[in-house]
């Protein structure tokens, strides 16, 4: 006879939950491979988690007992209730449950059941066969090298330096000018007749004469004699009229206010009839109403508008969408790994 274990681990190849009752579920689901940080490759598998609040018979784990050991319901019932008893009892004495190719459960320092799934096992058919595989990083051999390029020293252009000057060729260059500007001024006043020799007389040379130098003018006679005085221009005043016209404020228009009515808080159903459907996608299961209410909300927001709820076993089952077919309930919850969410099938 197998044990129930066993059994439990051969239901999480093909159902998404495996409930125990009295003890907790088991959630299976698809993860792909991973390549580690020790390059280590993964083949994809199926993650392996644990819901205490999952207590209540679902039937699955009783009909997989009946039908694989030829027992009636009732045999199968008192088999999985055994099994729980060991379990709790092993657990309240400090040791931990192992369940082979599952993991373990084990009490924390609160009285909390805990749950590590198991390394080594994949409960995934498609990755029948597959290890987790070793990566060797490639090594290329002659690989070209750079040679750096060679740096050029930079040239400084050199500062001329300052020419000296010594003191006495200083002394030189003043007397030099100073008797170039005296023999240019003697030059001039020695010529001044050869420039003009009709208005200057001979006698206006001498350095003696204190009578200053008369000059002729050529055909005064010619020159106007009256000279007309410019007269004052008449200053015109020009008054400007101010042509821009006079801009009156508009008058202010008063918008009335208008009232926006307050929408009242949406009151949502406490319980939903299921119709023909028997397979939900649930996302969550909980013991207080309210707090089914508020994730309900959240997904009508995130555009499940076929979300609902329902009451079972006391406990409050909120669900994206319930379907007649269980091929359909597993394509909605591939579609929602695919957007990072979290979905389990219920069998109702």
């Amino acid at each position: 006879m197998a044990s129930i274990e066993q059994h439990i681990s051969e239901l999480l190849f093909d159902h998404d939950c495996v409930i125990v009752p009295s003890l907790g579920g088991f959630l299976a689901s698809n993860q792909n491979s991973v390549i580690t940080a020790n390059l280590v490759l993964f083949p994809p598998f199926r993650k392996i988690a644990f819901n205490v609040y999952l207590k209540n018979n679902d039937g699955l784990l009783a009909n997989h007992l009946v039908e694989y050991e030829h027992i009636s319901y009732q045999q199968a019932l008192i088999q999985i209730e055994k099994f729980v008893a060991t379990c709790m009892s092993e657990m309240n004495d400090g040791k931990k449950v192992y369940f082979n190719t599952i993991g373990t459960l084990f009490f924390d320092k609160e009285h909390n059941i805990q749950f590590e799934a198991a390394r080594n096992s994949n409960h995934l058919k498609d990755s029948f066969g597959m290890d987790a595989l070793q990566l060797t990083p490639i090594s290329r051999e002659n690989e070209p090298t750079l040679k750096p390029k060679p740096v050029l020293a930079e040239i400084r252009p050199s500062k001329p330096q300052p020419r000296t000057i010594s003191p006495r060729l200083k002394k030189s260059g003043r007397l030099v000018g100073i008797v170039a500007v005296a023999a240019t001024a003697l030059w001039f006043s020695f010529n001044l007749y050869l420039v003009n020799p009709k208005t200057y007389d001979a006698a206006s040379l001498s350095p003696f004469d204190s009578q200053a130098i008369s000059l002729k003018l050529k055909d005064t006679s010619t020159l106007p004699t009256t000279i007309k005085q410019e007269q004052p221009a008449k200053v015109e005043t020009v008054y400007v009229s101010n042509t821009t016209p006079e801009v009156k404020p508009a008058p202010e228009t008063i918008v009335p206010e208008t009232v926006v009515p307050e929408k009242q808080p949406e009151v949502l159903p406490s319980t939903v009839s299921t119709g023909d459907n028997h397979h939900f996608v649930v996302a969550g299961v909980f013991k207080i109403h309210e707090n089914a209410l508020s994730q309900l909300d959240q997904l009508q927001k995130l555009g499940f508008k076929n979300a609902s709820m329902t009451e079972a076993n006391n406990r409050w089952y909120v669900y994206y969408q319930g379907f007649e077919n269980r091929s359909e309930a597993i394509a909605l919850t591939d579609s929602l790994k695919n957007s990072n969410l979290q979905g389990w099938i219920w069998n109702y």
